[in-house]
């Protein structure tokens, strides 16, 4: 084998193995691909808005509206069935739950109504503890 062939094998076997290392470097693992499932519950949109913010940066829109489409169901799905299959920018998606889902007082609402509906605490350290996490 000639000095020319063999700098070019060596030089077309690193051109590949870059390109294959790339691919695996920028490409998202699954599990940081899938949204949280959201159904509409005003108190989960928090949870579900700051993932998709957090993690849209690492896709295009297109993906970013599939990981959208995915993820909703039930009211929220309902709220922007339309919008899920024709637009292409996930920002008009997410304004459209944002505008439904939250809104600060809606969602103000329904945590004092779950501090209503949960038992009295009778006293000691333990159940001060139990209450506190239940209220983070």
């Amino acid at each position: 084998m000639s000095e020319s062939t063999l700098a070019d094998a060596i030089v077309l076997a690193i051109k590949t193995a870059s390109k294959e290392t790339s691919k695996i470097v920028n490409e998202p693992s699954k599990t940081l691909a899938d949204l949280p499932s959201f159904c509409g519950n005003v108190s989960e949109w928090i949870a579900f808005r700051s993932v998709y913010n957090d993690t849209s940066g690492l896709f295009s829109n297109v993906q970013n509206v599939a990981r959208i489409r995915k993820a909703l169901s039930g009211e929220a799905r309902e709220t922007c069935e339309a919008l899920i299959y024709t637009e292409t920018d996930p920002l008009q998606i997410m304004r459209v739950l944002e505008r439904r889902f939250g809104r600060p007082d809606a969602i103000i609402k329904q945590e004092l109504n779950k501090l209503r509906r949960m038992m009295p605490m009778n006293g000691g350290m333990g159940n001060i503890s139990s209450f506190a996490n239940k209220n983070k």
